[in-house]
Protein backbone atom coordinates (compact mmCIF):
# COMPACT_ATOMS: atom_id res chain seq x y z
CA UNK A 1 0.00 0.00 0.00
CA UNK A 2 1.31 3.36 -1.33
CA UNK A 3 2.43 6.47 2.02
CA UNK A 4 0.95 9.75 1.05
CA UNK A 5 3.17 12.80 2.49
CA UNK A 6 1.13 16.39 2.85
CA UNK A 7 3.12 18.73 0.74
CA UNK A 8 1.46 21.81 1.89
CA UNK A 9 -1.46 23.12 3.30
CA UNK A 10 -3.58 25.92 1.47
CA UNK A 11 -6.84 28.55 2.40
CA UNK A 12 -8.32 27.57 -1.14
CA UNK A 13 -8.90 24.78 -3.26
CA UNK A 14 -8.21 27.20 -6.38
CA UNK A 15 -4.06 27.34 -5.08
CA UNK A 16 -3.76 23.75 -4.37
CA UNK A 17 -5.09 22.35 -7.80
CA UNK A 18 -2.40 25.01 -9.26
CA UNK A 19 -0.02 23.51 -7.67
CA UNK A 20 -1.39 20.24 -7.86
CA UNK A 21 -1.21 21.04 -12.04
CA UNK A 22 2.29 21.80 -12.36
CA UNK A 23 3.11 18.96 -10.19
CA UNK A 24 1.29 16.88 -12.30
CA UNK A 25 2.98 18.50 -15.13
CA UNK A 26 6.18 17.35 -14.02
CA UNK A 27 4.41 14.04 -14.05
CA UNK A 28 4.30 13.57 -10.32
CA UNK A 29 0.51 12.35 -8.97
CA UNK A 30 -0.77 14.34 -6.36
CA UNK A 31 -3.98 14.80 -3.98
CA UNK A 32 -6.19 17.33 -2.76
CA UNK A 33 -7.57 16.24 0.85
CA UNK A 34 -10.59 18.35 2.57
CA UNK A 35 -11.15 20.40 -0.27
CA UNK A 36 -15.17 19.89 0.52
CA UNK A 37 -14.79 20.81 3.94
CA UNK A 38 -13.52 23.56 3.54
CA UNK A 39 -16.89 25.13 1.69
CA UNK A 40 -18.24 23.56 4.57
CA UNK A 41 -16.43 24.65 7.45
CA UNK A 42 -14.21 27.18 6.37
CA UNK A 43 -10.45 26.99 5.96
CA UNK A 44 -9.91 28.46 9.57
CA UNK A 45 -11.85 25.52 11.25
CA UNK A 46 -10.38 22.80 8.25
CA UNK A 47 -6.99 23.48 9.35
CA UNK A 48 -6.57 24.27 5.04
CA UNK A 49 -6.82 21.95 2.50
CA UNK A 50 -3.95 19.40 2.05
CA UNK A 51 -2.30 18.26 -0.94
CA UNK A 52 -1.00 15.09 -1.07
CA UNK A 53 2.13 12.74 -2.88
CA UNK A 54 3.45 9.54 -2.72
CA UNK A 55 6.21 9.42 -0.27
CA UNK A 56 8.53 8.76 -2.94
CA UNK A 57 7.92 11.53 -4.82
CA UNK A 58 7.83 13.63 -1.59
CA UNK A 59 11.51 14.91 -2.25
CA UNK A 60 10.98 15.59 -5.87
CA UNK A 61 7.89 17.15 -5.12
CA UNK A 62 8.82 19.60 -2.55
CA UNK A 63 11.96 20.97 -4.31
CA UNK A 64 9.47 21.67 -7.60
CA UNK A 65 6.96 23.35 -5.09
CA UNK A 66 9.54 25.49 -2.90
CA UNK A 67 11.33 26.50 -6.37
CA UNK A 68 8.06 27.57 -7.61
CA UNK A 69 7.69 29.76 -4.80
CA UNK A 70 11.10 31.45 -5.76
CA UNK A 71 10.40 32.11 -8.82
CA UNK A 72 7.09 34.04 -7.51
CA UNK A 73 8.59 35.92 -5.02
CA UNK A 74 11.53 37.28 -7.61
CA UNK A 75 8.52 37.90 -9.68
CA UNK A 76 6.91 40.07 -7.66
CA UNK A 77 10.62 42.02 -6.79
CA UNK A 78 10.91 42.99 -10.16
CA UNK A 79 7.94 44.52 -10.30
Amino acid sequence: MDQFKTLARFTTVIEAELVKLMLESKGIRSYILDGNLSFSLGATLSQGIRLQVKAEDFERASLIYQNSLKTDQNNLENV
